[in-house]
């Protein structure tokens, strides 16, 4: 064979390889796109609390940040934020897909008009730091609130 031939197959078998990334990536990129609700912008309110997600610099407009005071939820996004009862929260569940080996969870609530929200988030919880303590305080908090909502409990060696 000649070694124009065995380049031209290398690079045939590269651009492929590279064709299958792409279509993954796009494929885990479109449903946490199309999955997550985003808040009108302009919407605001006070984000207190202690913070229960991780943010992401790369997807910002893919996960939302979350925050926990007790009695209710904060979202925020990049142009808005909202606060939701804990009683409002219908879901909380993992999904399948993760980033940086860390799997990516999503809240669904009730807005105060009937209509449902879902958010993805990465929860700050780790086996051995200090901070997931917030995010299992979260689902303690949400699972008296309303134990029907709480449909993945936190695993540390499912993260």
């Amino acid at each position: 064979m000649q070694p124009t031939l065995i380049i031209l197959i290398i690079i045939a078998g590269i651009l492929v390889i590279l064709g299958i990334i792409c279509l993954d990536f796009y494929s885990i990129y479109s449903s946490l796109r199309d999955g997550t609700t985003k808040l009108p912008a302009g919407a605001t309110v006070a984000v207190q609390g202690k913070e229960i997600s991780r943010k992401s610099l790369l997807f910002e407009s893919l996960f939302s940040d979350c925050y926990f005071d007790g009695d209710h939820l904060y979202i925020s996004q990049p142009n808005a934020s909202a606060r939701y009862p804990l009683k409002n929260i219908t879901e909380i569940a993992d999904t399948n897909i993760r980033f940086n080996k860390r799997r990516v969870w999503k809240i669904s609530v009730t807005d105060e008009n009937g209509q449902k929200m879902t958010f993805n988030f990465w929860p700050k919880a780790y086996l051995f730091k200090i901070n997931s303590e917030d995010f299992l305080n979260f689902l303690e908090a949400t699972k008296k609130a309303n134990p029907d909502a709480i449909l993945s409990e936190w695993e540390w060696w499912k993260q």
